[in-house]
């Protein structure tokens, strides 16, 4: 069968749906898995201690 026509318009798409009984909202989005927590930087004298023991 050849598709004759397309239905573009989300109006058009809701009045569709909504006259066949199918749900045309979407659905609520899903809350985040977890919560990211802001970066910690470390000190800077972790820095200079890490490269005194390279130069050694």
């Amino acid at each position: 069968m050849p598709i004759v026509a397309a239905i573009i318009k989300p109006s058009e798409v809701a009045r569709y749906l909504k006259h066949l009984g199918i749900e045309h909202e979407p659905p609520a989005r899903a809350p985040p898995r977890y919560q990211a927590e802001p970066f910690q930087f470390g000190s800077t004298d972790d820095l200079y201690e890490c490269m005194s023991t390279i130069d050694d």
